[in-house]
């Protein structure tokens, strides 16, 4: 019998240590961006929207106008978290007995053994993105983590967090190809972890609960960098191309002028020159084959008689296309540095959820993110970026593929109130794919990506499919 009870008071005792600590080693970040995940999250190099001011503040400098945009709702799911969760509330909402229902429940975790669950939705998101500034105000991103663990049975282990932040973001140039910007954050954060065993679903099925978590506010800041190096290329504009077959009227005015005269008058007539102008305007020199004719710039003497109308073998000044040619700049490279939680402060105990809240949130972890972006293509409606990111360095759970970040994105713009993207990607070397859509006011994201959800030594993808509905002014 003693013995017995040792053994339930350590159950209860690994119960209680699970009961603090994160069923899974996943990174969390401060705020996803549903175009930046359809592009494998390599995106703070990229960040020409609104996003800048959270991905990287220092590009607000190459903003040329204001943006106000409105996010309705952002969601993502885990493909089979909404499955789990309705069968689990359909076992606990039948005419069963508690242990009968307990053991129902039982059986629709087994199913979901080390499938890894979760979602995360933000209604209400305001940002304003603005040259050298910007302001945002997420009224509450709330990310949920569930895996299925085996314990006496199986239990439901629980992640939740559950932030509201204010943030200004403030950005200027150092010279001309480089620039800094300042992210200050203040941040509320309800963090919950949990276990649930079987019975504890069957009385309640309801795993989420922050009226139960931890409670803290906190202030903190991120500095961010980025050089856009400046290169030249050369345009050229072709201005005029003259060829022999512009003189064929007149030779052919020459034919039967001869053939007139021939009738008229068997004798030889004075020969008649005619003149042949043509506008052109010469910036570079090009290679010409003339006749005996001298010529000018703007126009060609050209002795009709001398043709030889039976073979046309004179050689008529023909010039290669002539062009002018013109000086750009461009910036087609970003590379950025953007260093995040740099206080890294610890909250302070807040009870605005929770009033009986004795713990405090843990602290968020200083990481850098280093990342570089490319056009490879920018004509008119088109666009094609390449961008590589590598995010969280210095992160205690950070490893070389969850650090691995790579996107593409195509972008058509053929009119000012439409533009679509195509994006893929790969976020933390699994496979992500992405569709955007503006269309006057209505902007609508969608994004499908695989996270880690893993240890090291076994990997475990989380395939969220998210999207994205706001109004941008």
């Amino acid at each position: 019998m003693k013995k017995s009870f040792i053994v339930i008071a350590a159950l209860l005792i690994c119960s209680l240590t699970w009961a603090q600590e994160s069923p899974t080693i996943r990174i969390h970040n401060f705020y996803k961006s549903t175009r930046a995940m359809g592009m494998g999250n390599a995106y703070s190099a990229v960040a020409d929207d609104y996003a800048a001011v959270l991905y990287n503040p220092s590009l607000l400098v190459y903003r040329k106008n204001s943006e106000f945009q409105i996010n309705i709702v952002t969601a993502g799911f885990a493909t089979k978290t909404s499955t789990l969760m309705s069968e689990v509330q359909d076992a606990s909402d039948s005419n069963l007995s508690d242990s009968a229902q307990a053991e129902a429940i039982s059986d629709v975790l087994e199913q979901y053994y080390g499938t890894p669950l979760g979602l995360r939705i933000s209604p209400m998101e305001f940002i304003w993105a603005s040259p050298n500034w910007g302001l945002s105000l997420v009224v509450s991103d709330i990310t949920v983590d569930l895996l299925i663990q085996r314990q006496v049975g199986p239990a439901l282990d629980v992640h939740a967090i559950k932030d509201t932040s204010l943030s200004y973001a403030y950005a200027r140039a150092i010279d001309s190809v480089s620039s800094w910007g300042v992210l200050g954050k203040f941040i509320h954060r309800s963090e919950m972890y949990g276990q649930y065993t079987s019975m504890d679903l069957a009385l309640d099925s309801n795993v989420v609960d922050f009226k139960q978590s931890r409670e803290g506010m906190n202030l903190d800041i991120d500095i961010a960098y980025s050089w856009k190096p400046t290169l030249v290329k050369v345009v050229q504009t072709p201005i005029a191309t003259i060829k022999s077959d512009d003189f064929k009227p007149a030779i052919e005015t020459k034919r039967k002028k001869q053939r007139k005269v021939a009738q008229e008058k068997p004798e030889k007539t004075e020969p008649g020159t005619e003149l042949i102008k043509t506008e052109t305007k010469v910036e570079t020199t090009a290679e010409t084959t003339t006749t005996a004719a001298e010529t000018k710039p703007d126009e060609k003497k050209v002795d009709i008689d001398q043709i030889d109308t039976k073979t046309d073998g004179v050689q008529i000044e023909t010039r290669k296309a002539e062009v002018k040619e013109t000086f750009e700049t461009y910036q087609p490279l970003t590379v950025s540095a953007v260093l995040r939680n740099v206080l890294s402060m610890s909250y302070s105990k807040s009870t605005m959820i929770n009033k009986d809240a004795t713990q405090v949130p843990e602290n968020n972890n200083r990481v850098l993110d280093v990342g570089a972006a490319y056009s490879l293509y920018d004509y008119g409606a088109n666009d094609l970026v390449v961008a590589v990111e590598a995010k969280n360095l210095m992160h205690p759970s950070a490893s070389l593929y969850k650090s691995s970040h790579i996107g593409l994105e195509y972008t058509w713009a053929p009119f000012g109130w439409l533009t679509t993207q195509l994006r893929a990607g790969m976020n933390q070397l699994y496979f992500t794919g992405g569709f955007g859509l503006v269309m006057g006011p209505l902007d609508i994201e969608f994004a499908t990506y695989g996270e880690e959800f893993g240890t090291d030594k076994a990997r475990k993808e989380n395939r969220i499919y998210a999207a994205t509905l706001g109004l941008k002014f």
